[in-house]
């Protein structure tokens, strides 16, 4: 992709589930290395193990299971990001959930996030849906995620962080 290439949104189709999974893994790189300094090798290991290959099937099976709600950008020619949501994630139906999502990490910073949230937010009005959530990290490594949803005037409530103590 060159700049000034335009972007367009589609839904996923099966054929792109490996080039969906490649991006997460390249995506989840710094955020994996980020906890594993946190956490350390032994800990990080025993919360999530085969981290690279969870996060691979995740994508993939959004694709295969709920491709109607897995959206792909593309530009010049190529898969460059991708979303992953949900509907009705809420009790009483008004609350859409987007999940895994991420960019091709060469090109961040080119407005293709902001792009792939505002098509799902836009499906996710015509069916109904009051709200959107999703969930992140507060770490640096999830830092251009965090900036991704703010640009489409996403907010922060509820942050949390989790304890760890070795016995």
């Amino acid at each position: 992709m060159t700049q000034g290439d335009e972007i367009t949104i589609r839904t996923a189709r099966p054929e792109d589930a490996e080039r969906l999974a490649d991006i997460a893994e390249q995506a989840w790189q710094p955020v994996w290395r980020e906890s594993r300094r946190q956490l350390g090798d032994e800990l990080f290991e025993q919360l999530h193990p085969d981290a690279v290959e969870r996060k691979r099937r995740a994508v993939a099976e959004h694709v295969t299971d709920y491709p109607a709600w897995c959206f792909v950008a593309e530009g010049g020619g190529r898969v460059v990001g991708f979303l992953c949501a949900r509907l009705n994630a809420g009790r009483d139906g008004i609350v859409a959930e987007i999940g895994n999502n991420a960019v091709d990490p060469a090109l961040r910073g080119q407005g293709i996030a902001p792009k792939l949230y505002e098509h799902a937010m836009a499906l996710f009005r015509e069916r109904g849906q009051r709200y959107v959530v999703l969930t992140t990290g507060l770490d640096d490594a999830h830092a251009p995620a965090r900036r991704a949803y703010e640009k489409v005037g996403m907010t922060p409530v509820c942050p949390t962080v989790q304890y760890v103590r070795a016995l």
